[in-house]
């Protein structure tokens, strides 16, 4: 089983780690650019004499925190209090990251924040804290704040305005090693300087183009000039200007140890300038791409840059080398800032959400695996976690002897491993509970013969909130809102399907129940920012007419918009939205086998409920290809079908509509053999695999065909001898790697999808391949599995090996275990990879086993040694952070670091199947269901182990 992605990665440790420093420096922070804790910045990170924080390997997803509108910049102060400028808001928001809570800055309005300047960019505070300094992009000003009581300070008495008056722009901000104040003005190309006891502008110095970032050092500053590719420094005795060329548009600085000032560029690069000789170092460093942000771990040993695509880069200051990159969102829509706070745990802005996200710092080894605590609730079921891994529940439903059918739910509290509140109780049988993404509640959802039981559970008391609500037949539910405020509940009855709008916080339906007639094959599909909702029926294939029908729903009135759209056909797919959620497509099919069949595409406008232009067809059939897809830019459809020729002989056909107008773009595609299709992750081309046999020689070759989507014409094409099997594209689509195999085993090879030219030479592997993937962010590395059965000696081996993409060739050795596969899990930042065999052995010793083996993804080369176990029905988990696995065999459970592929501890026995884990890996959960035969009763019993 292949593990889905994660957004919890893993770093090398530093060896040797300094200890954390403090200075009297003050701190600054520009547009969407933190300076953070350094040996020459830290009076925003200073530790208390019992803590210590150095960079863990790890770096975790814990939370978000509600922020204003489109944060952009953030400066953190020695006391931990994080401000973030909110440029939509006009604001500031003050978090507290011990509680990792906002602090109401504002209690006298409605507001939380602190009020300032129009689109507020840069940060900084002087070094005694007490003074926040905002410069203001839209006005042309800086405010300054007391952070003691959050007013806003009149530095200007003599006019109207509140703020100092400064140049054009203004996007940096920083307070000099000389106390003096320095902003940088982006659309006048200065920087202005001034005193923080008169608030007055007493220099304005020259720089390069487009000044956006600015950095201290030892009587200097730096200045980041994105138009002009340079550094500017200036002298801060004679405010002289000597400049230092570059990589493309510097967008952030940051200083660490060393003197080294690491310098973020929009070419994805980040150069390092020594600042004792004002030098740019050789080593440039490739990191994400738009980088936005810099800073710099308290120790100076890591660098973590903010890029566009919504990934930090980790960066080793002492080799120079990205170990990872973590993914903390998946909209990418970059200019992020990111910082540093003192408890190490790293700060990321996201404007798009309007969320500061917190990325933390779990341990790397654990030695210890230690049982803390159990609960046991009536009935048999299961243990699921809560999102944030804080909370666990024990969900039981009617044990096989019951007579009732009652579901139980019971709350733990993962860190101590005890219940929280009672047990809460509901008629009916227990379906999957649905968690709000803030961690705060879980909607419980419990089956009756006609109607289904509803129960909202505040998670942090264990109490239900409200009244149960009863619907009538059978319920699905979805969680509209980020703090589970609303939930929309799908009722699937005879012929007719209802949805209604409940508000959790009350158990009181919102609006009025939408009845769409038609059986819907799945739970609605919903906008991004769930205020949309769109369902889909179809009546069975034996009922005539075929008719797929489209109701948009407002989520947050609970009324239909519009009226229903009908089409001829049943229902292929659910629909699919574009990026912004203002289109959505979906396929159906209409004709039989006798006359043919034509696959058909309807774009419907999400905001009113309509259908854009008509429905265009494919000839063929289309369930192979299911759902259209949208391009990156949302404004093109594209769908396919298969026809069915003598001899099994196929036709592929393609098709692409504005999404616009619905209609059709450019020539399409038509092509011999059955086709699949592969999107490249940027969403800008399409990879058509097609496998056909010639019916008189007999060959099988294999076509790959690429489309532009934005024209809608094919652009190339390669073919290739065999039969297809798997098709890997990396995320810039440049690279495919296509997966064939013929009797003499699997051959790989790696195309490049712009030229239609093989990179390097094909691979051959012994064995059959299935479950093959790429196992790198950057699409560098493909994990190729297969299968080689023994027919002499009835044993079958699982074998894996690691291709380099960008060149098509092996890296390290193949790692061989024996027995059937039986789980592949990948760490996030994909360094790792864990995979698990089974052999019944039944031809050699006779005693079934597993076996177990840890991969080093970027040498190829297997971690450790291979780990068996017994007996053969093994299950293995990954921890969200890739840190730990546990495997569980039934009779046995064994935890492993994935770091040094070393098991921890000893097996433990008799503590339950099915392990859950914590994302950080400190916790592991366990369920056991027991049956007592004197009282006639079966008890789900939850075991908490505690790893460290």
């Amino acid at each position: 089983m292949l593990a889905a992605w994660g957004t919890r990665t893993r770093i090398e440790a530093p060896t040797k780690p300094a200890a954390v420093t403090s200075t009297s420096q003050p701190v600054a922070a520009t547009a969407a650019q933190p300076v953070v804790a350094t040996a020459a910045t830290a009076a925003q990170l200073v530790p208390t004499a019992a803590t210590t924080n150095v960079p863990s390997p790890w770096l975790n997803y814990s939370k978000s925190i509600s922020v204003g509108t489109n944060p952009g910049a953030e400066v953190v102060g020695g006391d931990g209090r994080l401000y973030v400028a909110n440029t939509g808001s006009n604001t500031v928001s003050v978090i507290n990251t011990t509680t990792g809570k906002r602090i109401d800055a504002n209690p006298s309005w409605f507001s939380q924040d602190i009020s300032v300047g129009t689109a507020p960019t840069a940060l900084a505070l002087s070094p005694d804290g007490t003074r926040l300094y905002v410069a203001n992009s839209g006005s042309g000003t800086v405010s300054v704040i007391n952070t003691v009581g959050y007013k806003r300070i009149d530095a200007n008495p003599s006019t109207s305005s509140k703020d100092i008056t400064v140049g054009t722009a203004p996007s940096a901000l920083t307070v000099g090693g000389d106390g003096r104040l320095y902003v940088a003005n982006k659309g006048s190309g200065t920087v202005s300087v001034v005193d923080p006891t008169t608030y007055s502008v007493t220099d304005t110095i020259g720089v390069g183009g487009q000044p956006t970032a600015l950095a201290v050092g030892t009587g200097k500053v730096y200045v980041a000039n994105q138009g002009s590719n340079t550094v500017s420094v200036i002298d801060t005795s004679t405010l002289g200007v000597t400049g230092i060329a570059v990589g493309t548009a510097p967008t952030a600085l940051a200083l660490g140890t060393g003197g080294k000032l690491y310098v973020a560029s929009q070419n994805g690069t980040l150069s390092t300038i020594d600042t004792a000789t004002d030098t740019v170092l050789p080593a440039v460093i490739a990191v994400g791409p738009s980088p936005s942000s810099v800073a710099v771990s308290a120790d100076g040993s890591i660098a973590y840059v903010a890029n566009g695509n919504d990934t930090v880069s980790v960066i080793n200051t002492a080799t120079s080398a990205v170990v990872s990159t973590v993914r903390f969102d998946t909209d990418a829509a970059g200019g992020h800032a990111v910082a540093v706070v003192p408890s190490g745990a790293v700060y990321v802005t996201d404007a798009t959400d309007r969320t500061v996200r917190v990325l933390v710092q779990p341990s790397l080894i654990a030695t210890s695996v230690t049982k803390i605590g159990s609960v046991g609730v009536s009935g048999v079921g299961s243990t699921l976690l809560s999102n944030d891994g804080t909370r666990a529940l024990v969900v039981t439903g009617p044990s096989p002897i019951s007579t009732t059918s009652t579901t139980r739910v019971a709350v733990i509290d993962t860190a101590t491993g005890k219940q929280v509140g009672s047990t809460v109780s509901i008629a009916g049988k227990p379906v999957v509970p649905t968690f709000s993404a803030d961690g705060t509640r879980a909607v419980i959802t419990a089956a009756g013969t006609t109607a289904t039981q509803l129960a909202v559970i505040d998670l942090a008391t264990g109490k239900q909130t409200g009244t149960t609500l009863t619907l009538p037949g059978a319920v699905g539910v979805q969680l509209l809102a980020a703090d589970g405020s609303r939930a929309l509940a799908t009722t699937y009855g005879s012929g007719t399907t209802q949805v209604a709008v409940i508000d959790t916080l009350t158990g009181a339906q919102t609006g009025t129940t939408v009845s769409v007639t038609g059986n819907s094959l799945e739970a609605p599909v919903l906008t991004a920012d769930r205020t949309r909702a769109l369902v889909t029926t179809s009546r069975p294939i034996w009922e005539a007419p075929d008719t797929t029908r489209v109701a948009v729903l407002d989520t947050t009135t609970g009324t239909q918009l519009g009226t229903t759209v009908e089409i001829a056909g049943n229902e292929l797919a659910p629909p699919v939205l574009n990026a912004d959620g203002t289109r959505a497509a979906i396929t159906n099919q209409i004709g039989d086998f006798a006359s043919g069949y034509t696959t058909q595409a309807t774009v419907i406008d999400v905001a009113t409920g309509a259908q854009v232009g008509t429905t265009q067809g494919l000839q063929g059939e289309g369930i192979s290809y299911g759902a259209p897809v949208f391009n990156a830019g949302g404004n093109r459809v594209v769908f396919l079908a298969r026809t069915e020729g003598p001899v099994n002989t196929f036709t592929t056909r393609l098709a692409v509509l504005d999404a616009a107008t619905g209609a059709p773009v450019g020539t399409g595609l038509v092509v011999d053999g059955d086709g699949a299709r592969e999107l490249s992750a940027d969403r800008t081309r399409m990879v058509i695999t097609a496998t056909s046999t010639d019916p008189v020689t007999q060959v099988t070759t294999t076509k790959l065909a690429t489309v532009d989507l934005a024209t809608g014409n094919q652009i190339g094409d390669v073919t290739l001898p065999g039969t297809w099997h798997s098709l890997l594209m990396t995320p810039d689509g440049g690279r495919a790697v296509t997966i064939a195999g013929d009797n003499a085993g699997t051959h790989v090879a790696v195309i490049n999808t712009l030229t239609g030219a093989q990179t390097g030479t094909t691979l051959n592997l012994a064995g059959e391949e299935f479950g093959s993937r790429l196992i790198s962010v950057d699409g560098s590395r493909a994990l190729i599995t297969t299968s080689v059965y023994n027919g002499a000696t009835s044993v079958n081996s699982e074998r894996l090996t690691v291709l380099d993409t960008t060149t098509g060739a092996q890296i390290g050795n193949t790692v061989t275990l024996i027995g059937f596969l039986n789980g592949v899990q990948y760490s996030p930042d994909t360094k790792r990879v864990v995979a698990m065999t089974i052999s019944s052995n039944f031809n050699t010793t006779g005693v079934p086993t597993s076996q177990v083996a840890v991969i080093d993804t970027t040498t190829g080369f297997q971690v450790g040694s291979t780990l068996t176990l017994k007996p053969d029905n093994g299950y293995l988990v990954l921890s969200g952070g890739g840190t730990r696995a546990v495997v569980s065999t039934g009779s046995q459970l064994v935890v492993i670091n994935t770091a040094n592929g070393a098991q921890v501890g000893s097996a433990l026995t008799g503590v339950g199947s099915n392990p859950l884990l914590t994302a950080d890996g400190s916790r592991a959960l366990t369920t056991g269901i027991s049956y007592n035969a004197w009282t006639r009763t079966y008890t789900t019993t939850a075991r908490v182990l505690k790893i460290v």
